[in-house]
């Protein structure tokens, strides 16, 4: 995709793949997978684009800021200098953290999540308190209440 871009994937459960393009990787036959160039044309909606960057201005600290949010999801970024709360009551969230590394409270594996990773926080645990070691940039995404 190019230098510098960061892409959240953010999927529904799904039988259906349409594959545009896949890289030149084998299927696990060896044999090239099979492409869904007509089904995938047909799927786009050609009128809603072109998409342009989002661009996304500063944020308070600690509060999260609403990226995306939509029937099926919300997307929401968090700049985290000092201990406070992630997710929201009644809905579980997936805490990825883009810069710096943060402690979820009560992790049972007992490290600190690191850029790149991502945790399920499920819907019974409420709020959790995350502790950043020092500032940390967090992508949140919850099903919408």
């Amino acid at each position: 995709l190019g230098a510098g871009i960061l892409i959240a994937e953010i999927q529904q459960a799904s039988d259906t793949t349409f594959r545009l393009f896949d890289w030149n990787r084998p299927g696990p036959d060896g044999k090239p997978r099979p492409l869904h160039i007509d089904q995938g044309l047909e799927a786009v909606n050609f009128t809603l684009g072109p998409a342009e960057p989002l661009r996304i201005a500063s944020t308070k600290e600690n509060e999260p800021t609403v990226l995306v949010e939509c029937d099926e999801f919300v997307l929401a970024r968090q700049t985290v200098s000092s201990a406070c709360s992630v997710s929201q009551p009644r809905r579980f969230c997936i805490v990825s953290v883009l810069e710096g590394s943060v402690t979820l409270e009560g992790d049972p594996s007992g490290g600190p999540l690191q850029k790149g990773q991502s945790a399920l926080l499920p819907a019974a645990l409420g709020p959790v308190e995350v502790s950043p070691e020092e500032r940390a940039t967090l992508i949140l995404a919850m099903c919408p209440v």
